[in-house]
């Protein structure tokens, strides 16, 4: 395991030089293609995966990390690169993850549920893009007590691009009945469902308000070719409270 200070460069090297890869083995599966064609997504996945990585090496022990919800497996790929051991896992299989397995990246089709791993297993946990699809039958609540049984004492808990019920950028989606997601919270109500099982938060921020990708091919070229700029002035609005969605990064304090 790298244990040197992890620059954004470093970080976005490794990245752009994965994406044709990614895109190579996920261009076959139209409803996942979308936003990895997006250069916002990728500039804002990175700040996060740089906030992830810089958490972990700034622990003093093994690396072993769990994606639960990994869908194609194109973060777990990402973090075994660096270096870290990854399992990823998802309700459902995937022909991808032939395609981008090694050494130190492996993949299961698990119930989040109910995840086939001993109790304190885990230094860190990623649940990037996932809590927001939770439904009746799987209860955030059920959800978190499976990740804190799996996760070792002091481990880490990343929860990514959680909508926030005042994301504006949502909004239109919402009003027409469009939306992906099960469900929107509110910052004192991630926080709070954190508290009650056994985690504390380290930190909190809000994530991209623009568009990461638009749905017609034309205007998300010029989109893309915009990017940098958009980044910046994302970066900037993201600050707000009306900005699409939250990281959160907590610990384990307590076992239920």
């Amino acid at each position: 395991m790298r244990k040197t200070t992890t620059s954004y460069v470093e970080l976005q090297d490794i990245v752009f030089n994965l994406i044709p890869e990614i895109l190579q083995s996920t261009s076959d599966l139209s409803s996942g293609s979308k936003r990895l064609k997006s250069k916002l997504y990728w500039m804002n996945l990175i700040k996060l995966l740089l906030l992830v990585i810089r958490t972990m090496q700034n622990e003093n022990c093994e690396h072993l990390i769990l994606d639960v919800g990994c869908g194609i497996g194109h973060t777990s790929k990402i973090l075994s690169r660096f270096g870290f051991e990854v399992v990823g896992t998802d309700i459902n299989s995937n022909d991808v993850w032939k395609k981008i397995h090694t050494k130190n990246l492996q993949f299961l089709k698990s119930d989040i549920l109910h995840l086939p791993f001993q109790e304190r297993t885990f230094n860190c946990i990623g649940a990037f893009c996932v809590l927001e699809h939770v439904n009746d039958r799987y209860d955030s609540h059920g959800f978190l007590y499976e990740l804190n049984r799996v996760l070792k004492e002091g481990g880490i808990l990343i929860i990514s691009q959680l909508p926030s019920v005042f994301g504006l950028t949502e909004l239109p989606k919402r009003l027409l009945k469009k939306s992906i997601h099960e469900k929107y919270y509110k910052k004192t109500e991630i926080l709070s469902l954190l508290k009650n099982n056994g985690f504390q938060l380290i930190h909190f921020s809000y994530d991209h308000f623009l568009p990461q990708f638009l749905p017609i091919a034309l205007l998300n070229k010029i989109w893309n070719r915009w990017a940098k700029n958009l980044y910046k002035i994302d970066s900037i609005l993201s600050l707000l409270p009306l900005s699409h969605s939250f990281n959160i990064i907590s610990q384990k304090v307590d076992k239920i």
